[in-house]
């Protein structure tokens, strides 16, 4: 085999001096392309802290709003105590209808007595 001509390699060694050129270029952007990648990611990660922080304290304030308003609700009370009762009115007060019924005819019937 006869060796090519010498045309032909200057050809080749400009071809391969084009590619690495090329290929210093396509580094040069991927690592750019990373480092971008990097501060866009930081970027999110502090947008996310933030957003949890105002979530975390968004959360906090309603609790607190939520436990002063059931504080609130249980300082004023809502049952309101009778007097207390002598023996004879409790003991009428557990009575079934018809013994209170009952009781009360015969106090009526007492009553007409006297």
């Amino acid at each position: 085999m006869a060796g090519a001509p010498q045309d032909d390699r200057d050809v080749i060694k400009n071809v391969i001096g084009q590619i690495r050129d090329i290929y210093v270029d396509i580094i040069k952007l991927r690592n750019e392309d990373r480092a971008k990648y990097k501060e866009m990611c930081m970027k999110l990660d502090a947008l996310e802290k933030d957003r949890s922080a105002r979530t975390k304290k968004r959360r906090r304030l309603n609790k607190s709003k939520v436990k002063k308003s059931s504080q609130s609700k249980n300082s004023t009370p809502l049952v309101i105590r009778k007097e207390s009762q002598s023996k004879e009115d409790n003991k009428k007060d557990q009575g079934t209808p018809k013994t209170l019924q009952n009781d009360e005819d015969g106090k009526q019937e007492k009553d007409k007595d006297e």
